[in-house]
Order: C-alpha cells, then structure tokens, then sequence
C-alpha cells in the first residue's frame, strides 16, 4: 500500500514475487512523483499479475494524509482526500481480511 509515494523500482522483474494485493493512492498534482511512474507501475504490476489498484485524487499535492504538510502545491493536506484515500484503504482491508 502506498499513500503519496514514489513509485519507481530498481528491479521491475520484482513485481513477480508480490503475493498480495497491491493498493497505491496517489495525488494527481504531486510534484514528486513523475507522472511516467504511473504508466511504468501499471506496466509492471499488469505483467507480473499483480492484484493491483491505482487511484490518482485529482488536485492532490504530495502529504496529502498528513495534517502537519502546508507547503501549498508541494505537499498539502486535503481532508477529503484523505478520507477518501483512507476509506479506500479500509474497503481493502475488509477485502483482504474477511
């Protein structure tokens, strides 16, 4: 699971050994996370078989979970992403561990 995160990888052949469901939340307008990492994740979770889930929240800065981050368009809270984004994480939870 992956909140606001990086998505590149050093070793997309990796993605091979995941067992479980994969979930990243990401901001659209998160200027640390190059927008190729979007296109190379799907890439390789879709070649490795992965259960995987990608939900981009648009207008969404990076630290968009964190109550503390205030850097406007870097890294920004936004309630209703993030309840969103936690909401999404607990439907998977729920998924995994029923």
């Amino acid at each position: 699971m992956s909140f606001h995160g990086t998505l590149d990888t050093a070793n997309p052949a990796d993605a091979q050994n995941i067992r479980g469901a994969v979930l990243v939340l990401d901001g659209a307008a998160d200027p640390f996370v190059p927008r190729a990492q979007l296109a190379g994740f799907i890439e390789e979770m879709s070649a490795a078989n992965v259960d995987w889930q990608l939900t981009s929240y648009g207008g969404a800065a990076h630290s968009f979970t964190d109550k503390q981050a205030s850097i406007p368009g870097k890294m920004q809270y936004d309630a209703k992403v993030a309840r969103r984004a936690f909401a999404a994480m607990y439907d998977l939870f729920e998924e995994v561990f029923a």
